[in-house]
């Protein structure tokens, strides 16, 4: 194992407030709030920043900050953000600078062209940065779930999100901070000079950048959707509790190595289980178990640890090729004696909070989802923290989800999966369910 993929105990980690985020909106006027009382660095990382009303929304906050003085750094993986136009706006403002990680180098007919590129470097762009981070003067702090867009942060969307953040201020942003320059610095991180095959001209880019800064105030943001309460968020309003914090972030170079090994994220998920005398409770929207989660897992339930999962049902999916690979492992699970519940897909309602608690005081909050291509493939970033209140509200929010009203629980009957009153994946159709069935068929084990 790599120096930078060591695992310190977690008792080497630094005392630190944290405030759980579980309401999206709230989520939205937090990180406004931040940039708004930023005083000389801003540091965004993200996977995916959308180019909806609340990624605009968040630019032109940032475009504030920059003429404040506030130096901004923007690094964004180019999947799902390399087509946000905004963001090569921004680019041209003196105190702004935006990377992309990874980038296609065919910029023209996205995503149809990407085909070309594919399949001569399909190593490369396979290997893509899933890290979630902002870091606000090397004081403030925010990890999680959440991306930057309207289905994460509580606006109307195609799906609503069910996540999670935790806000931090301590000395824990200090690490945050260098965790995220070191992908800044790296060779995965390129200038982002045009997002489209031809650059923005200079009188666009201006234009755009005017509409982001109208877009921040309250009056002009009502037009799109956007409540005044956003604008008039407090950074210790909230319920804080005293943690011990400690940061782990994956190589930059994650996932092109030709053997196969559990990264720094992963790697602390299973030494922790190592420490469970109790209870484990997992949250992943999308469940595929790797060999070595599964058999700690399994040495857990030996033990008498009570272990629970929630997962996406199909109904409620955003992502049916991960379910197919969950599809294909959960009657394993149920037979090793784990609790297995699937969210119920009402109001839009898609999970895609992750975490791990760990008995009653340790928690692994970040962007790690408990599968192949989260273990070996794309980089993440995870909190591991210590304290009992903060585990606490946690399991609060958690079993609130787990109601009957919330969740269904899948229990196995005559070695069939069952859900209650139905012996199929509830609220499907025939097809939904073939196309997931023919899909696990498929040799993509381990890229879901």
């Amino acid at each position: 194992m790599d120096r930078q993929d060591t695992i310190p105990p977690l008792a080497n980690g630094v005392a630190a407030q944290a405030a759980l985020v579980t309401d999206g909106e709230q989520a939205l006027t937090l990180r406004l709030a931040l940039i708004r009382e930023a005083r000389y660095s801003i540091l965004a990382q993200y996977y995916s920043w959308e180019e909806d009303v609340s990624g605009k929304l968040l630019l032109g906050a940032l475009l504030q900050a920059a003429h404040r003085g506030v130096k901004v750094r923007i690094l964004v993986d180019d999947l799902y953000s390399g087509s946000n136009r905004y963001l090569e706006s921004l680019a041209v403002e003196p105190n702004i600078r935006v990377r992309v990680f990874n980038p296609f180098w065919i910029r023209l007919g996205r995503p149809w062209f990407w085909l070309l590129e594919i399949l001569f470097s399909f190593r490369r762009l396979n290997h893509r940065m899933h890290n979630k981070l902002l870091v606000v003067d090397d004081d403030w702090a925010m990890v999680g779930g959440r991306n930057i867009g309207d289905a994460y942060l509580g606006l109307p969307a195609e799906h609503q999100f069910v996540d999670l953040d935790v806000l931090l201020r301590g000395a824990v942003c200090t690490d945050l901070a260098r965790g995220f320059l070191t992908y800044w610095r790296g060779r995965w991180s390129h200038v982002c000079h045009r997002l489209g095959w031809f650059g923005i001209p200079e009188p666009m880019a201006i234009a755009n950048n005017a509409f982001l800064l109208a877009l921040t105030e309250p009056e002009v943001a009502r037009l799109f959707g956007v409540a005044e309460t956003h604008f008039n968020g407090c950074l210790r309003s909230l319920s804080w509790h005293t943690v011990r914090a400690q940061v782990v972030v994956d190589s930059p170079d994650k996932g092109l190595q030709v053997r196969r090994h559990p990264s720094a994220a992963t790697r602390a998920l299973l030494d922790q289980l190592g420490e469970v005398t109790a209870s484990l409770r997992i949250v992943s929207p999308y469940l595929v178990p790797t060999r070595p989660l599964y058999q700690g897992v399994r040495r857990l339930l030996r033990r008498g640890v009570g272990v629970l999962m929630l997962s996406n049902s199909l109904a409620g999916t955003d992502m049916p090729l991960a379910y197919s690979g969950y599809r294909t492992r959960r009657k394993r699970l149920l037979n090793a004696g784990v609790r297995l519940f699937e969210l119920r897909p009402g109001n839009q309602r898609c999970l895609h909070a992750k975490l791990a608690l760990f008995d009653d005081s340790h928690l692994l909050v970040g962007s790690l989802n408990l599968d192949p291509r989260s273990s070996y493939l794309n980089t993440e970033i995870a909190l591991l923290l210590h304290g009992q209140s903060l585990a606490a509200e946690v399991q609060s929010w958690l079993d609130l989800i787990l109601t009957e009203d919330s969740a269904w629980p899948l229990c196995l009957s005559q070695g069939q999966v069952r859900w209650p009153q139905s012996n199929v994946e509830p609220q499907t159709s025939r097809w939904q369910r073939f196309w997931v069935t023919l899909v696990s068929y498929l040799p993509l084990r381990g890229l879901l």
